[in-house]
């Protein structure tokens, strides 16, 4: 990629990926390097707009975590930099794999975080459940266990979501769109990354495999980006029944006897093809199938083709 061509770059996506909590606060950042902040913040702006990294304000600190892109992609590529003898030493940056305990304590902090973020429509203890839940179902395909609680957090957050609209708890003020895959690695994914391209805030969209894998699937990544799409913070997530509860559109693609069916939902079965094993030009084809399919969609949804 050539964002990483830049060592300071390469450098800073070394530390974030090596960072035991999985995120590091900007200013960690800007100590590890003898350069101004506002150059370290341009750096950073630029892994983020690549789909490297995410970025969180809390508080007065800001945060930097990879995605779900610079871990299946680069995590055991470049993560072994930050070893080499002129690297920056920072105190609070780990090279080895965490332990189980830091782990628990992160995944304690998250829910902490997210308790604060529910106050009022959730209790502690239901949401504790659910980042325990969420951290059991991805740990369970994860090839890089490290990063498992930063995942966490964004699938618990979402599934919690899903849940208080699927109850009643919060009102959602648009469309709730889920498209359901196999393994939510192809297929779901263009098909929420196209329309949300396409419909913007006009509609909330999730998406889910029955069987989930790991990563995303390669040319997936390709074929997106020719079209504008970015799949960098997207990660393979298992179907629930919250996000089903939720969805007024419920969008299967090869798995339809897998997704549970729950009354006033409008379920469709799209017959695509799975891009997995097959070339750049195919999954191309399947890409605009599914890119027709999306826009009849935002039709039916917003009364136009968004």
């Amino acid at each position: 990629m050539r964002v990483l061509a830049d060592p300071v770059r390469l450098r800073i996506l070394s530390l974030v990926l090596t960072h035991p909590s999985g995120e590091i606060r900007r200013g960690a950042l800007s100590e590890a390097f003898d350069l101004t902040g506002p150059t370290v913040s341009h750096h950073l702006t630029v892994l983020c707009q690549a789909g490297l990294l995410d970025r969180e304000r809390r508080g007065t600190g800001v945060y930097y975590r990879p995605t779900h892109r610079a871990l299946a992609n680069y995590a055991s590529l470049i993560a072994p930099a930050v070893t080499d003898a002129d690297q920056p030493d920072l105190t609070n940056v780990r090279l080895i794999e965490p332990p189980d305990a830091l782990h628990r304590a992160v995944l304690d902090r998250i829910a902490r975080q997210l308790a604060g973020r529910f106050a009022g429509v959730f209790s502690e203890q239901t949401v504790a459940r659910y980042v325990q839940e969420s951290y059991e179902m991805l740990a369970a395909r994860a090839r890089i266990r490290r990063f498992l609680p930063s995942l966490t957090a964004n699938f618990a957050a979402e599934r919690l979501t899903a849940l208080a609209q699927a109850e009643g708890r919060r009102r959602g003020g648009c469309p709730e769109v889920l498209f359901v895959c196999v393994q939510n690695a192809g297929r779901s994914q263009m098909a929420a990354g196209l329309l949300e391209q396409l419909a913007g805030e006009q509609v909330h969209v999730r998406s889910a495999g029955s069987a989930p894998v790991s990563d995303l699937t390669g040319t997936v990544w390709r074929v997106m980006d020719e079209v504008g799409v970015h799949m960098g913070r997207e990660f393979p997530k298992p179907l629930t029944d919250e996000v089903v509860r939720a969805a007024d559109y419920v969008i299967t693609m090869g798995c339809g006897d897998a997704c549970p069916v729950f009354p006033g939902k409008r379920y469709l079965d799209w017959p695509i093809a799975d891009p997995a094993g097959r070339s750049v030009e195919q999954v191309r084809a399947i890409r605009d199938a599914i890119d027709e399919r999306v826009h009849a969609l935002a039709h039916d949804l917003l009364g136009t083709s968004a």
